[in-house]
């Protein structure tokens, strides 16, 4: 099973993530279980503090790493609370104080829309120059008080029309496959999938081209000893982390690998090549 370093404290959030992944068969630690210190938060956007958090993750533990940073955009507000969602009732961090501070700003306010965001960046190592990044929305409406027992965070006030409930009340189950987190998890597994048939591939798989013929790579995949599970998302994910695949994915990993490097194979000017300078028959 593959180790997969999940750069946050939070007990919730990892149940969530963990839940996610665990189909994948990866095996998720939190980064305090190895004593790594939670990463600074400085950038204004999603994307920024959630790359920041990976490579921080990855730095320490030298174990590819999963970061989320996410958070509740409400567009009375400008899309605050955004990136200090945890914080935004200060410090500590208290949903409670969260919540309050929400309803008292909305307080009078008509426009009650919001949304969340979930962006996943997962790095193979702490200078990885070509993080996956995702993410995901989830559309709603903050209510004028609690509602439900379950989730965390601002899920008691968040809205969904269409289930006639608040994220609070919904079972785990369906939480994890419409919620902002969840979408960008499939996001992520899609972007895996696609780069099983790119060269980016072979960047994760640590292999120059230009250090291994078609052939020697076709032969040294299709070595490689079958899985007893696997399939199109979980052989991409392993790849990509460094596992071995089995034949029949190998093959058309070899034969990917062929079509790149003819494809990408210099074109010869006329008179050019081997045989230039030679008579013709």
């Amino acid at each position: 099973m593959k180790r997969l370093v999940l750069a946050s404290n939070n007990a919730k959030k990892m149940k969530e993530l963990d839940a996610l992944l665990a189909p994948l068969g990866f095996e998720v630690i939190a980064q305090g279980s190895l004593g790594i210190p939670e990463a600074e938060e400085p950038h204004v956007t999603f994307v920024e503090n959630a790359l920041a958090k990976a490579r921080h993750a990855a730095r320490h533990s030298g174990l590819p790493a999963l970061a989320d940073d996410s958070g509740l955009c409400v567009r009375a507000l400008g899309g605050a609370p955004g990136v200090i969602s945890a914080r935004y009732g200060g410090e500590p961090k208290s949903d409670a104080r969260n919540n309050e501070k929400l309803l008292a700003e909305l307080a009078n306010r008509a426009d009650r829309a919001a949304h969340f965001v979930s962006v996943l960046v997962l790095v193979r190592h702490a200078d990885d120059p070509q993080p996956l990044i995702a993410e995901g929305e989830w559309h709603g409406e903050i209510l004028p008080a609690l509602r439900g027992d379950g989730g965390f965070g601002y899920d008691p006030l968040f809205y969904l029309p269409e289930f006639g409930k608040t994220a609070a009340e919904l079972d785990a189950a369906t939480k994890n496959r419409v919620s902002h987190r969840g979408r960008a998890m499939q996001q992520l597994i899609e972007r895996l999938q696609q780069h099983h048939s790119k060269i980016y591939l072979f960047s994760w798989l640590d292999l120059q081209i230009a250090g291994h013929s078609a052939a020697t790579l076709a032969d040294w995949l299709s070595a490689l000893p079958a899985r007893s599970q696997g399939g199109m998302t979980g052989g991409s994910i392993e790849v990509l982390l460094g596992e071995r695949i089995g034949p029949a994915t190998a093959l058309g990993m070899a034969l990917t690998f062929v079509g790149v490097v003819l494809i990408n194979r210099p074109v010869r000017a006329a008179g050019e090549g081997p045989n230039r300078g030679k008579p013709s028959n």
